[in-house]
């Protein structure tokens, strides 16, 4: 629903704007075992400087700004401890809830798709996946020079923790301050789908959830450019053949 927002009346959307970059509250201590548990060492010795409140957060993860011991400014992306949990809970209540369905609306078989789309979120609790695929795109996309894709640092990530190139910007959920940056919304959208199409119809790896706040703008001055596009890390899926 947050997504499609924009379909809602203003005071709906406004409402539920938040739920696209929300951050969930964690347990004490629960990043530093994470970290020792997947990298070996808390993230104040991994990191030259890490913050410990989250910038940005979603379903699954929450972001943080650090510092590498070489001085590069990155995002670190954390998955909750319990999320594979309640991964499986859910999963559970959901074919408890399609067998009910099934029953009231035979002829329609609804559980027979969900193996497919459990197999997809499984994927999304994989960032060593979730990197690769980035920089598939990141590859892939380089000869469009308004895009930009973070680098991984595959030496700070894990299964459950991914480490990016920190790239500041604009969330586009943040349509008004978009607008009062002076960016040309016409031509932003003429960039975005044109990255989108290129993958639709030119390479075959799709961004899995083109939501705004998955998306941010910058200006890059120096290039003389009105906007730039930036990337954040979500998983790509391959379109059946």
């Amino acid at each position: 629903m947050a997504t499609y927002s924009a379909m809602l009346p203003a005071e709906f959307g406004n409402a539920l704007k938040p739920l696209l970059t929300s951050i969930f509250e964690r347990q004490s201590g629960e990043i530093e075992h994470m970290f020792v548990q997947d990298l070996g060492a808390s993230p104040d010795k991994i990191f030259a400087k890490f913050k410990q409140e989250a910038i940005a957060g979603a379903s699954i993860a929450q972001v943080f700004v650090a510092e590498t011991h070489e001085g590069q400014k990155v995002a670190v992306k954390v998955q909750y401890f319990d999320i594979a949990k309640r991964f499986k809970m859910d999963k559970g209540t959901v074919l408890t809830l399609l067998k009910v369905l099934d029953w009231f609306t035979p002829g329609i078989p609804f559980i027979n798709v969900m193996p497919h789309i459990f197999s997809s979120l499984e994927k999304e609790l994989d960032f060593v996946t979730e990197g690769k695929n980035s920089q598939t795109c990141k590859e892939e996309l380089k000869h469009l020079d308004f895009l930009h894709v973070p680098k991984v640092h595959w030496d700070l990530s894990s299964y459950r923790i991914l480490t990016m190139d920190f790239a500041d910007g604009i969330n586009l959920v943040d349509a008004d301050k978009v607008k009062a940056c002076g960016f040309n919304s016409k031509e932003l959208m003429t960039k975005i789908i044109r990255i989108f199409s290129e993958q639709i119809f030119g390479t075959g790896h799709i961004h899995s959830d083109p939501h705004p706040g998955n998306l941010m703008v910058r200006k890059e001055r120096f290039l003389g450019r009105d906007g730039d596009c930036s990337y954040r890390s979500r998983s790509l899926r391959t379109p059946a053949s």
